[in-house]
């Protein structure tokens, strides 16, 4: 049968009930649908538990305000098969801190959130440095406002062209966050297209100092982070819209190992690093700059097919 996790204000008056709840996941196999709501103020984590397994095979969904968070507690790892949602009611983001050495794969039904972004961020525990994992293993995957990344995480992608369009048309925007203090300045993002040619929307860098993102607390360039891929893979960057409403940032990860960029769209793309890859560069659509010491000298080919 499904599960429903529902915590509401208190009835003494205005103000609702701001008791934290934690739901844990302790290790299994979980064949039911999970719901989770929290209709008031206060934290409602769902959190699997250090070291456990935990295979979701119902769909695992959060209809939250900004008060609801997935926690993947160190070396923990969960895969889920039928679902990983946020669906809006309130309306905020889908917040995932993972600690060191847990691991989430996204297999079988994709990642979905409506009307808001996803983040999945490296949180510091007991002095270890060894990156947290997501592994994309579905197709059809899309998030309204964009995904970002933070902080020691390894991306791996196992199948093409992950993420889709979202509900309302858009692409995906992809973003890597630098977290705020000094116990992240050597923490990157390091994204493996594993051989697997993947799309997104804007290529996006949060602007240093104030944002609107500053609930997540990321801010700046992620000057470490990268996008590599032993085997022959092509992003393809698709700059268009309002970029969230933000001002154009130069994107400082790099490109290494064999990809090629494939850029697309109206908006201009600036490239700010010093990127060590042999793939193809390549201009489809609208402008491609670089910045500063911005550089792609060791590209196998370089073409303007337009733009």
């Amino acid at each position: 049968a499904p599960v429903s996790v529902t915590v509401n204000p208190n009835d003494t008056g205005s103000e609702p009930d701001c008791s934290p709840i934690d739901f844990y996941f302790t290790g299994g196999t979980y064949n039911q649908n999970y719901t989770f709501i929290r209709s008031g103020n206060g934290l409602l984590r769902s959190v699997f538990q250090a070291g456990s397994t935990n295979v979701m095979r119902g769909f695992v969904r959060s209809q939250n305000n900004y008060s609801f968070k997935f926690e993947f507690e160190r070396d923990s790892n969960t895969t889920f098969e039928n679902g990983f949602e946020q669906i809006w009611i309130y309306g905020y983001h889908l917040d995932s801190d993972l600690h060191p050495g847990a691991v989430v794969k996204i297999s079988g039904k994709p990642l979905m959130t409506s009307y808001t972004l996803a983040s999945f961020r490296y949180c510091l525990d007991e002095g270890r440095c060894d990156a947290a994992q997501i592994i994309f293993d579905a197709t059809g995957n899309f998030a309204e406002d964009g995904v970002y990344f933070g902080g020691d995480i390894n991306v791996r992608f196992d199948k093409d062209f992950a993420f889709d369009r979202t509900e309302t048309g858009k692409l995906t925007s992809l973003a890597f966050l630098r977290l705020a203090g000094e116990a992240y300045n050597e923490k990157y993002v390091v994204m493996d297209l594993n051989g697997h040619d993947q799309r997104f929307g804007n290529l996006y860098t949060v602007p240093v100092g104030e944002n609107d993102f500053g609930w997540m607390q990321a801010w700046g360039h992620s000057f470490g982070s990268c996008i590599t891929s032993a085997l022959p893979a092509v992003l393809y960057a698709v700059q268009e819209g309002d970029l969230i409403n933000k001002p154009e940032v130069p994107w400082t990860a790099t490109f290494r190992g064999a990809v090629s960029l494939v850029k697309s769209g109206a908006n201009t793309l600036t490239l700010a690093g010093v990127n060590s890859t042999t793939g193809r560069l390549e201009v489809a659509e609208g402008r491609l700059d670089f910045a500063g010491d911005g550089s792609w000298a060791a590209a196998g080919e370089i073409a303007v097919s337009g733009g």
